[in-house]
Protein backbone atom coordinates (compact mmCIF):
# COMPACT_ATOMS: atom_id res chain seq x y z
CA UNK A 1 0.00 0.00 0.00
CA UNK A 2 1.18 3.58 -0.16
CA UNK A 3 2.93 5.64 2.26
CA UNK A 4 1.07 6.84 5.26
CA UNK A 5 -0.33 9.94 4.90
CA UNK A 6 -0.82 12.30 8.06
CA UNK A 7 -4.85 13.40 7.68
CA UNK A 8 -4.21 17.05 9.33
CA UNK A 9 -1.57 18.19 6.61
CA UNK A 10 -2.51 16.29 3.71
CA UNK A 11 -3.00 19.59 1.43
CA UNK A 12 -0.89 22.48 0.51
CA UNK A 13 -2.20 25.48 -1.56
CA UNK A 14 0.45 27.76 -3.08
CA UNK A 15 1.57 31.03 -1.94
CA UNK A 16 1.89 32.76 -4.81
CA UNK A 17 1.05 31.65 -9.07
CA UNK A 18 3.32 32.74 -12.01
CA UNK A 19 0.33 32.40 -14.21
CA UNK A 20 1.25 33.57 -18.06
CA UNK A 21 2.59 30.89 -20.52
CA UNK A 22 0.51 30.31 -23.09
CA UNK A 23 1.89 25.95 -23.03
CA UNK A 24 3.44 23.72 -21.47
CA UNK A 25 6.19 24.33 -19.27
CA UNK A 26 9.67 22.27 -20.56
CA UNK A 27 12.27 23.82 -17.69
CA UNK A 28 12.53 26.16 -15.05
CA UNK A 29 16.05 27.37 -13.76
CA UNK A 30 17.52 30.09 -10.89
CA UNK A 31 20.04 32.54 -11.92
CA UNK A 32 22.95 32.62 -9.73
CA UNK A 33 21.75 35.13 -7.10
CA UNK A 34 18.43 33.97 -7.07
CA UNK A 35 16.84 36.91 -8.17
CA UNK A 36 15.09 35.91 -11.22
CA UNK A 37 13.44 32.41 -11.71
CA UNK A 38 13.30 31.52 -15.84
CA UNK A 39 11.16 29.39 -17.47
CA UNK A 40 11.12 27.80 -21.33
CA UNK A 41 7.79 26.76 -22.88
CA UNK A 42 6.04 25.13 -25.57
CA UNK A 43 4.62 28.49 -26.29
CA UNK A 44 7.74 29.29 -28.14
CA UNK A 45 9.16 32.12 -25.15
CA UNK A 46 11.34 32.10 -22.44
CA UNK A 47 9.73 34.05 -19.11
CA UNK A 48 12.04 35.69 -16.57
CA UNK A 49 10.34 36.49 -13.29
CA UNK A 50 11.03 37.95 -10.15
CA UNK A 51 11.28 35.83 -6.86
CA UNK A 52 10.61 38.40 -4.61
CA UNK A 53 7.00 39.59 -6.27
CA UNK A 54 6.39 37.30 -8.56
CA UNK A 55 6.00 39.44 -11.16
CA UNK A 56 7.25 38.88 -14.57
CA UNK A 57 10.55 40.67 -15.48
CA UNK A 58 10.90 39.83 -19.14
CA UNK A 59 8.99 37.73 -21.97
CA UNK A 60 12.07 36.68 -24.54
CA UNK A 61 11.04 36.26 -27.87
CA UNK A 62 12.28 34.86 -30.57
CA UNK A 63 12.44 30.80 -31.30
CA UNK A 64 10.02 29.36 -34.30
CA UNK A 65 9.43 26.23 -32.23
CA UNK A 66 8.97 25.57 -28.33
CA UNK A 67 11.58 26.11 -25.92
CA UNK A 68 13.02 22.68 -24.76
CA UNK A 69 15.78 23.79 -22.69
CA UNK A 70 17.90 26.45 -20.60
CA UNK A 71 20.82 27.35 -18.27
CA UNK A 72 21.88 30.83 -16.61
CA UNK A 73 25.11 31.45 -16.81
CA UNK A 74 26.02 34.99 -15.15
CA UNK A 75 23.96 37.41 -16.25
CA UNK A 76 22.65 35.31 -19.42
CA UNK A 77 20.17 32.92 -20.48
CA UNK A 78 21.10 30.56 -22.72
CA UNK A 79 17.99 28.66 -24.22
CA UNK A 80 17.91 25.75 -27.28
CA UNK A 81 14.83 25.38 -28.84
CA UNK A 82 13.03 22.43 -31.75
CA UNK A 83 14.17 24.82 -33.83
CA UNK A 84 17.91 23.88 -33.95
CA UNK A 85 18.82 26.79 -32.68
CA UNK A 86 20.75 28.44 -29.12
CA UNK A 87 20.20 31.85 -28.16
CA UNK A 88 21.73 34.33 -25.76
CA UNK A 89 20.20 36.78 -24.19
CA UNK A 90 21.05 39.41 -21.28
CA UNK A 91 18.94 38.17 -18.31
CA UNK A 92 18.74 42.37 -17.48
CA UNK A 93 17.33 43.89 -20.51
CA UNK A 94 16.07 40.83 -22.72
CA UNK A 95 18.27 41.66 -25.42
CA UNK A 96 19.57 38.55 -27.68
CA UNK A 97 22.88 38.97 -28.31
CA UNK A 98 24.27 35.73 -29.43
CA UNK A 99 22.43 33.02 -32.01
CA UNK A 100 24.54 29.64 -32.23
CA UNK A 101 23.38 28.06 -35.15
CA UNK A 102 24.92 24.72 -36.20
CA UNK A 103 22.94 21.55 -34.95
CA UNK A 104 20.36 20.05 -37.15
CA UNK A 105 17.37 18.87 -34.96
CA UNK A 106 16.05 19.59 -31.64
CA UNK A 107 18.57 20.96 -28.74
CA UNK A 108 18.24 18.52 -25.68
CA UNK A 109 20.29 20.09 -23.34
CA UNK A 110 22.93 23.19 -22.50
CA UNK A 111 25.58 23.45 -20.00
CA UNK A 112 28.44 25.89 -19.68
CA UNK A 113 31.70 25.93 -18.03
CA UNK A 114 33.73 28.91 -17.83
CA UNK A 115 33.87 30.47 -21.48
CA UNK A 116 32.59 27.43 -23.23
CA UNK A 117 29.03 26.51 -24.13
CA UNK A 118 28.45 22.29 -24.56
CA UNK A 119 24.99 21.62 -26.40
CA UNK A 120 23.20 18.39 -26.46
CA UNK A 121 21.06 17.47 -29.73
CA UNK A 122 18.58 14.69 -31.33
CA UNK A 123 20.77 15.29 -34.33
CA UNK A 124 23.07 12.57 -32.64
CA UNK A 125 25.84 15.21 -31.79
CA UNK A 126 27.43 17.18 -28.80
CA UNK A 127 28.76 20.84 -30.04
CA UNK A 128 31.70 23.12 -28.57
CA UNK A 129 30.81 26.78 -28.70
CA UNK A 130 32.70 29.95 -27.76
CA UNK A 131 30.44 31.89 -25.23
CA UNK A 132 31.38 35.13 -25.86
CA UNK A 133 30.79 35.04 -29.59
CA UNK A 134 29.07 31.76 -30.34
CA UNK A 135 31.25 30.27 -32.83
CA UNK A 136 31.51 26.03 -32.92
CA UNK A 137 34.69 25.32 -31.38
CA UNK A 138 34.27 21.53 -32.36
CA UNK A 139 31.96 18.73 -33.01
CA UNK A 140 31.87 15.80 -31.07
CA UNK A 141 30.18 12.36 -32.99
CA UNK A 142 29.85 8.96 -31.90
CA UNK A 143 26.66 8.75 -30.45
CA UNK A 144 24.31 7.02 -33.06
CA UNK A 145 20.77 8.84 -31.70
CA UNK A 146 19.84 11.80 -29.59
CA UNK A 147 21.91 12.58 -27.09
CA UNK A 148 20.36 14.17 -23.74
CA UNK A 149 22.23 14.47 -20.51
CA UNK A 150 25.86 15.44 -19.92
CA UNK A 151 27.54 16.54 -17.22
CA UNK A 152 30.92 17.73 -16.60
CA UNK A 153 33.83 16.42 -15.14
CA UNK A 154 37.66 16.76 -14.18
CA UNK A 155 40.57 15.54 -16.58
CA UNK A 156 42.42 13.71 -14.28
CA UNK A 157 45.30 12.74 -17.07
CA UNK A 158 45.67 16.81 -16.82
CA UNK A 159 47.59 19.00 -14.30
CA UNK A 160 44.90 21.20 -12.54
CA UNK A 161 47.25 24.40 -13.58
CA UNK A 162 47.16 23.85 -16.73
CA UNK A 163 46.13 27.33 -18.11
CA UNK A 164 44.41 25.07 -21.43
CA UNK A 165 40.35 24.93 -20.06
CA UNK A 166 39.63 22.40 -22.58
CA UNK A 167 41.96 20.40 -21.26
CA UNK A 168 41.32 20.17 -17.88
CA UNK A 169 37.74 18.85 -18.47
CA UNK A 170 36.04 15.64 -19.66
CA UNK A 171 32.48 15.26 -20.86
CA UNK A 172 30.15 12.62 -20.26
CA UNK A 173 27.17 12.28 -22.56
CA UNK A 174 23.91 9.95 -22.60
CA UNK A 175 21.96 8.75 -25.26
CA UNK A 176 19.00 7.19 -27.05
CA UNK A 177 21.08 4.55 -28.61
CA UNK A 178 21.70 2.93 -24.81
CA UNK A 179 25.21 4.44 -24.57
CA UNK A 180 27.20 6.86 -22.58
CA UNK A 181 30.21 7.83 -23.82
CA UNK A 182 33.34 10.39 -21.93
CA UNK A 183 34.99 12.81 -24.20
CA UNK A 184 38.12 14.27 -23.85
CA UNK A 185 37.41 18.10 -25.03
CA UNK A 186 41.26 18.69 -25.95
CA UNK A 187 41.65 16.06 -28.18
CA UNK A 188 37.84 16.36 -29.09
CA UNK A 189 37.31 12.85 -29.29
CA UNK A 190 35.63 10.01 -27.47
CA UNK A 191 37.99 8.24 -24.73
CA UNK A 192 35.34 5.45 -23.04
CA UNK A 193 31.83 4.01 -24.09
CA UNK A 194 29.75 2.89 -21.46
CA UNK A 195 27.59 -0.35 -22.10
CA UNK A 196 25.43 -2.68 -20.65
CA UNK A 197 22.02 -0.79 -20.68
CA UNK A 198 19.24 -2.23 -22.99
CA UNK A 199 17.62 1.01 -24.07
CA UNK A 200 17.92 4.45 -24.03
CA UNK A 201 19.59 6.67 -21.33
CA UNK A 202 17.37 9.17 -20.01
CA UNK A 203 19.34 10.73 -17.18
CA UNK A 204 22.88 10.56 -15.64
CA UNK A 205 24.96 12.18 -12.65
CA UNK A 206 28.17 11.32 -11.02
CA UNK A 207 29.71 11.03 -7.70
CA UNK A 208 30.63 14.30 -5.47
CA UNK A 209 34.62 13.08 -6.13
CA UNK A 210 34.14 12.46 -10.09
CA UNK A 211 35.18 8.84 -9.79
CA UNK A 212 31.79 7.34 -10.47
CA UNK A 213 29.09 7.84 -13.06
CA UNK A 214 25.49 6.16 -12.83
CA UNK A 215 22.94 6.06 -15.71
CA UNK A 216 18.87 6.19 -15.13
CA UNK A 217 17.50 3.73 -18.38
CA UNK A 218 14.11 3.29 -20.05
CA UNK A 219 15.70 0.03 -19.34
CA UNK A 220 14.20 0.46 -15.59
CA UNK A 221 17.49 0.03 -14.24
CA UNK A 222 20.36 2.35 -12.95
CA UNK A 223 24.11 1.53 -13.59
CA UNK A 224 27.03 3.09 -11.68
CA UNK A 225 30.59 2.86 -13.68
CA UNK A 226 34.30 3.57 -12.90
CA UNK A 227 34.46 7.04 -15.18
CA UNK A 228 37.60 6.56 -15.86
CA UNK A 229 37.79 3.14 -16.81
CA UNK A 230 34.23 2.64 -18.14
CA UNK A 231 34.61 -0.94 -15.61
CA UNK A 232 30.90 -1.37 -14.64
CA UNK A 233 30.07 -2.06 -10.99
CA UNK A 234 26.63 -2.19 -10.20
CA UNK A 235 23.23 -2.55 -11.57
CA UNK A 236 20.04 -1.08 -9.31
CA UNK A 237 17.30 -3.29 -9.81
CA UNK A 238 13.95 -2.76 -8.14
CA UNK A 239 11.98 -0.03 -10.86
CA UNK A 240 9.51 -1.54 -13.06
CA UNK A 241 9.51 1.24 -15.79
CA UNK A 242 11.66 3.70 -16.82
CA UNK A 243 14.04 5.60 -14.75
CA UNK A 244 13.36 9.05 -15.58
CA UNK A 245 15.21 11.29 -13.08
CA UNK A 246 18.13 10.55 -10.45
CA UNK A 247 19.70 12.87 -7.99
CA UNK A 248 22.46 12.21 -5.71
CA UNK A 249 22.47 13.49 -1.72
CA UNK A 250 25.80 12.52 0.02
CA UNK A 251 26.48 9.05 -0.47
CA UNK A 252 22.01 8.02 -1.60
CA UNK A 253 21.03 8.52 -5.03
CA UNK A 254 17.03 8.87 -5.23
CA UNK A 255 15.62 7.88 -8.73
CA UNK A 256 11.96 8.41 -10.18
CA UNK A 257 10.33 6.07 -12.25
CA UNK A 258 7.44 6.02 -15.06
CA UNK A 259 6.02 3.25 -12.51
CA UNK A 260 4.79 6.24 -9.92
CA UNK A 261 7.25 5.48 -7.32
CA UNK A 262 10.68 7.06 -5.98
CA UNK A 263 13.45 5.29 -4.92
CA UNK A 264 16.48 5.48 -2.27
CA UNK A 265 19.78 3.63 -3.27
CA UNK A 266 23.00 3.30 -1.13
CA UNK A 267 25.69 4.30 -3.77
CA UNK A 268 28.10 1.75 -2.94
CA UNK A 269 26.38 -1.05 -2.80
CA UNK A 270 23.44 -0.95 -4.87
CA UNK A 271 20.58 -1.96 -2.49
CA UNK A 272 17.20 0.21 -1.84
CA UNK A 273 16.97 1.95 1.21
CA UNK A 274 13.68 2.85 0.46
CA UNK A 275 9.94 2.87 -1.69
CA UNK A 276 8.43 6.03 -1.55
CA UNK A 277 4.36 5.31 -2.59
CA UNK A 278 1.57 7.57 -3.31
CA UNK A 279 1.92 9.21 -6.57
CA UNK A 280 -0.97 7.66 -9.44
CA UNK A 281 1.33 8.58 -12.67
CA UNK A 282 5.13 8.77 -13.69
CA UNK A 283 7.49 10.99 -11.40
CA UNK A 284 8.62 13.43 -13.86
CA UNK A 285 10.72 15.08 -11.53
CA UNK A 286 12.46 15.50 -7.93
CA UNK A 287 14.86 17.58 -5.04
CA UNK A 288 16.01 17.26 -1.76
CA UNK A 289 15.66 19.82 1.05
CA UNK A 290 17.37 18.78 4.39
CA UNK A 291 15.71 15.47 5.08
CA UNK A 292 12.55 16.10 2.86
CA UNK A 293 12.15 14.71 -0.83
CA UNK A 294 9.75 16.21 -3.32
CA UNK A 295 8.30 14.71 -6.17
CA UNK A 296 6.54 16.02 -9.22
CA UNK A 297 4.25 13.70 -11.32
CA UNK A 298 2.55 13.37 -14.14
CA UNK A 299 -0.92 13.01 -11.62
CA UNK A 300 -0.41 16.83 -11.58
CA UNK A 301 0.96 16.92 -7.80
CA UNK A 302 3.70 17.26 -5.63
CA UNK A 303 4.42 14.84 -2.70
CA UNK A 304 6.78 15.86 0.49
CA UNK A 305 8.49 12.77 1.87
CA UNK A 306 10.28 12.34 5.30
CA UNK A 307 13.23 10.59 3.61
CA UNK A 308 14.04 8.27 6.91
CA UNK A 309 10.77 7.09 7.48
CA UNK A 310 9.36 7.62 3.97
CA UNK A 311 6.06 8.79 5.56
CA UNK A 312 4.24 11.63 3.49
CA UNK A 313 4.12 14.56 5.33
CA UNK A 314 2.46 16.58 2.56
CA UNK A 315 1.08 16.66 -0.87
CA UNK A 316 0.99 20.16 -2.91
CA UNK A 317 -2.68 20.26 -5.43
CA UNK A 318 -3.34 23.06 -7.34
CA UNK A 319 -1.69 22.61 -10.95
CA UNK A 320 -4.25 21.29 -13.62
CA UNK A 321 -1.54 19.29 -15.53
CA UNK A 322 1.72 17.38 -15.06
CA UNK A 323 4.21 18.59 -12.83
CA UNK A 324 7.87 19.09 -14.84
CA UNK A 325 10.13 20.89 -12.65
CA UNK A 326 10.66 21.66 -9.01
CA UNK A 327 13.64 24.11 -7.43
CA UNK A 328 14.33 24.83 -4.19
CA UNK A 329 15.24 27.89 -2.81
CA UNK A 330 15.67 29.62 1.00
CA UNK A 331 12.00 27.74 2.25
CA UNK A 332 10.39 28.14 -1.26
CA UNK A 333 9.45 25.32 -3.62
CA UNK A 334 8.62 26.47 -7.31
CA UNK A 335 6.72 23.74 -9.16
CA UNK A 336 6.44 24.21 -12.97
CA UNK A 337 3.74 22.70 -15.32
CA UNK A 338 2.41 21.59 -18.20
CA UNK A 339 -0.40 23.35 -17.45
CA UNK A 340 1.81 26.70 -18.17
CA UNK A 341 1.91 27.87 -14.69
CA UNK A 342 4.45 28.08 -12.14
CA UNK A 343 3.56 28.10 -7.91
CA UNK A 344 5.68 29.03 -5.54
CA UNK A 345 4.93 27.08 -1.92
CA UNK A 346 6.18 27.86 1.71
CA UNK A 347 7.85 24.32 2.40
CA UNK A 348 8.90 25.99 6.41
CA UNK A 349 5.86 24.12 7.73
CA UNK A 350 6.85 20.76 6.23
CA UNK A 351 10.22 20.69 8.68
CA UNK A 352 7.70 20.79 11.52
CA UNK A 353 5.73 17.29 10.71
CA UNK A 354 8.48 15.09 10.48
Amino acid sequence: MGNKVSSSHRKYKSQDVFDAHGGGINAMELNYNHKYLVTASEDRTVRVWSTLTADLHLILEGHEHYVSCIYLHGNYILTGSADSLIHKWNIDTGECVTTLVGHAALINEIICWNDWIFSTSYDSTIRCWHFIDGSCEFVLQGHTRSVDPIVIVPNIVIDSRSLDLLATRMLITGSADKTAKLWDLQAAQEVVTYQGHKAAIICLTVDHNNKYLYTGSSDATLRSWEIYTGQPITVFKGHVASITCVKMINNFLFTGSADHTTRCWLSNTGSCHKVYNGHTHKISCLDVDRNILFTGSADNTIRAYDIDSGRVIGILKGHLYAVKCLKIYNNTLYSASEDGSIRSWNIRKLNSYR
